[in-house]
């Protein structure tokens, strides 16, 4: 749980907000792509944006190394398709 404590305009002290994540550790998968004409594994990283139980959205980005940005070669958003 995360504490909030900001000041107003008037240097007054706000009410404390809490925060619940909900959140696990897992290892990243890999999916196999076409990039240039060749074969490359990338890792993927799927989230589920959850509110009051209910999925609102899903995303996935497929990287290479550690960090998920985008200027990986072959790097990018990728479609999540329920089945």
């Amino acid at each position: 749980m995360c504490e909030l404590l900001g000041m107003s305009s008037d240097r007054q002290a706000t009410p404390r907000l809490s925060l619940n994540v909900a959140q696990e550790f897992a290892a990243p998968g890999e999916r196999m792509i076409e990039f240039d004409g060749s074969r490359e594994t990338r890792n993927t990283d799927v989230r589920l944006y959850v509110y009051d139980g209910q999925v609102l959205l899903s995303a996935a980005r497929l990287y290479q190394g550690q960090t998920t940005n985008l200027g990986t070669p072959g790097g990018m958003f990728a479609p999540v398709f329920a089945i």
